[in-house]
């Protein structure tokens, strides 16, 4: 299994051996996508742009909005976080750390805090 770092690393290879750069566009949200009549689509972002695609592949994530159960503490001193939230794992080094459930994001994010935390353990269904 990859490390967050090892996978980004292969796609920044592949997207440069296939020089896909120049047709990434990142931090451009989209508003709506509209098929026209030849079969093409009209993809409007928020700045309002539109750009027309032959194809259109929507890839949001399993998990892209945090599904947090209702039994979890909302109090200011909780050190629950959703797996959208870690930017930084340094908050894991030297702790007792449980992953609750383990889709793609639970199996990546347990593989790195595993190597820093003091402890790791997994719950799943």
């Amino acid at each position: 299994m990859w490390t967050c770092s090892e996978c980004a690393q292969y796609l920044n290879k592949y997207i440069n051996h296939f020089n896909l750069r120049p047709h990434i566009n990142l931090n451009r949200s989209v508003t709506s996508v509209k098929r026209n009549n030849d079969g093409t689509y009209t993809v409007n972002t928020k700045n309002n742009i539109d750009e027309i695609f032959s194809h259109v592949a929507v890839t949001t994530g399993l998990n892209q909005t945090p599904n947090i159960p209702a039994w979890v503490p909302s109090t200011p001193h909780t050190k629950f976080t959703h797996s959208s939230n870690i930017s930084n794992f340094a908050n894991f080094k030297n702790k007792n750390v449980v992953v609750i459930r383990l889709g793609e994001s639970g199996s990546d994010i347990s593989l790195t805090i595993a190597s820093i935390a003091k402890s790791l353990k997994i719950s799943t269904p």
